[in-house]
């Protein structure tokens, strides 16, 4: 994203002082006010915010709202995305998404962003998905991640490695 380039160690600008950030949500109210404004646009601005490639189809998108690229030993794997902008997040909502898992090809993991926290019953319906392993290394099927989780918290999901995320994380690569 530019702002991260802006204010990597080549460039070294401050944001609100150098050069200042319009129209893209930088806290969880601005997060908010997007989704009310334009809930496309914030499923597509969510997706890419955690690094996600969304998807270009706005119907018929069976349950994938984007994906996330990762590289294994045996090629490359996928990360299905869901988003749900509005308060009312469900159980039911999990067990879509695990449908998705389960039918889509290469898809190991599924991550699901909101606006509000999972509820009890959806993280019992996430961690009946399972988890994957890879290396030796177990990472739960089903994650979740909220829009303070990104944006106050600065979590991302968890997976073996990323290939050609629009963001700059920390995490590292494994050996193939």
């Amino acid at each position: 994203m530019v702002r991260e380039t802006l204010t990597s160690d080549k460039f070294k600008l401050v944001e609100g002082h150098d050069f200042a950030v319009d129209g893209i949500p930088t806290s969880v109210d601005g997060a908010q006010e997007l989704f009310n404004k334009d809930p496309s646009t914030f499923q597509n601005w969510f997706v890419e915010r955690v690094g996600g490639f969304p998807m270009a189809r706005k119907s018929a998108d069976r349950g994938i709202d984007g994906r996330i690229y990762f590289e294994t030993g045996n090629g490359l794997r996928e990360m299905m995305i869901q988003v749900k902008g509005g308060k009312h997040v469900r159980p039911t909502d999990v067990r879509d998404l695990r449908g998705v898992l389960e039918r889509e090809e290469g898809a190991e993991l599924a991550g699901f962003l909101s606006i509000t926290p999972p509820t009890k019953a959806m993280l019992t319906e996430a961690a009946e998905a399972g988890t994957y392993e890879y290396q030796g290394f177990h990472y739960p099927r089903i994650q979740f991640l909220t829009t303070h989780d990104v944006l106050e918290d600065k979590r991302e999901f968890n997976m073996p490695t990323r290939v050609n995320t629009k963001i700059s994380t920390g995490q590292q690569s494994f050996a193939l």
